[in-house]
């Protein structure tokens, strides 16, 4: 999975997520905490309403879903 929040630019996100689709994707930040600049280019991005719903939180369901816990 990659984070989207490290990506600097909406059209930039918009690509990558049109060309290799939401669940490759979550939010996540190096700064330590989600940062809203992320969560905003999700939210106004030009991608369907399924993989926005996939990137703001599916994706890690689906991986917590998977972790098997010792």
């Amino acid at each position: 999975l990659l984070g989207i929040g490290g990506i600097e630019s909406f059209c930039e996100v918009d690509h990558l997520v049109n060309t290799f689709g939401g669940h490759r994707f979550v939010i996540s930040s190096t700064a330590g905490c989600i940062s809203a600049g992320a969560l905003g280019m999700v939210y106004l991005g030009r991608f369907s309403q399924e993989d926005k719903e996939l990137i703001l939180g599916g994706n890690w369901q689906r991986l917590q879903e998977e972790i098997k816990w010792a």
